[in-house]
């Protein structure tokens, strides 16, 4: 019987990962998206307006979709796996610098929440791929199956673009 509940409890922490996974990868493709805009808005003339804009998003991306994410790796850390935790809820949340007139110091916390997020998807990956180690193959796709469908991504941002990155210009 313990053997059966230490395989369930791996099967949930699992999911509860892989999940999270989806979210933070998630809420990162869309700060890099905010970054984009923030910076191809920066000199425009009614940069006021857009940088309302682009706060309200960055908003949304951390209460609705971060914010998820890293509720669903405190479960983790419950369970033993606090690192992956302590990444996603690293410090500070987003100040209201955006209202008008600091676009770099703006620029510069979405750059700091970015490098946040892509070293909490690298301690997810870590987790998922040891645990995915102690789980037969079947077991595995069929969790990956169920966490597709099921993950949270959040709420989404106004006005997606494809535009390219303008530091590569």
């Amino acid at each position: 019987m313990a053997r059966e509940l230490s395989k369930k409890n791996l099967e949930m922490v699992l999911m509860q990962a892989m999940m999270a996974a989806k979210n933070v990868r998630t809420q990162h493709d869309r700060l890099l998206e905010l970054r984009r805009r923030l910076q191809r808005h920066q000199a425009d003339a009614d940069a006021d307006a857009k940088l309302g804009e682009i706060a309200s998003d960055v908003f949304k991306v951390y209460y609705f979709g971060l914010d998820a994410g890293a509720k669903m790796l405190s479960g983790l850390a419950k369970v033993g796996l606090s690192d992956a935790s302590a990444t996603a809820k690293t410090g500070s949340k987003p100040r209201d610098t955006a209202s008008g007139r600091d676009a770099d110091k703006a620029l510069d916390y979405l750059c700091r929440a970015i490098r946040m997020t892509t070293l909490a998807i690298k301690h997810i990956d870590v987790v998922v791929a040891v645990l995915s180690r102690f789980l037969d193959p079947d077991e595995l796709a069929r969790l990956a199956e169920v966490t597709d469908g099921a993950a949270y991504l959040g709420v989404e941002i106004s006005q997606p673009t494809t535009s390219p990155d303008p530091s590569t210009d």
